[in-house]
């Protein structure tokens, strides 16, 4: 970046900081990519299940003492540790498992609650959010056009296979500063929703959420399609 703000790009002969494990972990990667890209919704739904034991287990909530590093992120001070701490556990567990319910009830087939259509004659449907935001819901809107039935999630249909990765590639998700759980999400999507592998490179200032991603994301990495940098 110049002074005036413009920006210059230089050519360079140095070559590409990955270290050998790194290169390890993409080529794993890309060597699964191709059959879990073929999987099938009852297949990422089993998956999605494990994932949710895997939060139940509860591991990852202490896993490499994320929460106090997350504090002093935060600056709270120690008459605000204990609930902020109960409540960053609570957001990311609770937004997770929000995601991996709704995920696998829209693999298995099942509808949401539909609603009476807009004025313009847009399909409504309801959305719970659950415990990250208690008592509140939102809609989701479909153009007019769709018939209920064109809509239906179902087993035999494909999830985004129009935005089909290429076979034997890698997706890198870049790693969120400003909220824990934001990354997780993300590659709980790529991974189950659009059945791509995932390589997370965590944001400089969340470093610490290599350990509780690794306790939640465990089954994923079992089938190699989930791997961390830093």
């Amino acid at each position: 970046v110049l002074a005036d703000g413009s920006l210059h790009a230089m050519e360079s002969n140095s070559k590409p900081t990955i270290s050998v494990t790194e290169d390890a972990d993409i080529a794993n990667l890309v060597a699964a990519q191709p059959r879990w890209a073929a999987s099938t919704k009852a297949e990422r739904a089993v998956l999605a299940r494990e994932i949710l034991c895997s939060l139940a287990e509860d591991e990852w909530s202490l896993a490499g003492d994320w929460v106090s590093a997350e504090l002093s992120l935060l600056g709270c001070t120690p008459d605000d540790a204990a609930q902020q701490a109960s409540s960053s556990r609570l957001m990311l567990g609770t937004l997770v498992k929000g995601f991996l319910d709704h995920f696998i009830a829209s693999a298995e087939g099942k509808s949401l609650s539909s609603l009476d259509d807009a004025v313009d004659g847009s399909l409504r449907f309801k959305v719970e959010m659950g415990l990250a935001a208690p008592g509140f819901s939102a809609e989701l809107w479909a153009a007019p056009f769709l018939s209920i039935a064109s809509t239906l999630s179902s087993t035999e249909i494909d999830w985004r296979n129009e935005l089909e990765c290429p076979v034997g590639t890698a997706t890198l998700v870049l790693g969120a500063g400003n909220q824990s759980f934001l990354s997780l999400t993300e590659v709980l999507c790529r991974c189950l929703l659009h059945g791509e592998a995932v390589l997370i490179k965590h944001h400089p200032l969340r470093p610490w959420l290599a350990a509780p991603y690794a306790a939640i994301c465990a089954p994923l990495s079992a089938r190699g399609v989930f791997a961390q940098t830093l």
